[in-house]
């Protein structure tokens, strides 16, 4: 059962490792700034995947990371 959805890990990571990557560009050395950025990683792109579920058969789903995330960001800002 693991090995059927192990690309959906990899997928996972790459968006979390890979693309967003706060750990990299956020230079701290404070192990709690550290383990935040890890969590707000997973988070954002946990939100990222459930928006994209569900609004998967909708004409308003947005397709790419960044623009969610940039969306999001302002959002979270002019709300």
């Amino acid at each position: 059962m693991l090995y059927d959805n192990f690309s959906d890990i990899d997928i996972h990571d790459h968006y979390c490792q890979g693309s967003l990557n706060l750990e990299e560009s956020w230079t701290t050395k404070n192990w709690a700034h550290r383990i935040f950025s890890s969590i707000f990683d997973i988070t954002l792109t946990d939100c990222y995947f459930a928006y994209y579920q569900h609004n998967l058969f909708h004409q308003y789903s947005i397709n790419e990371f960044h623009i969610f995330l940039r969306k999001l960001a302002k959002q979270m800002i002019y709300n």
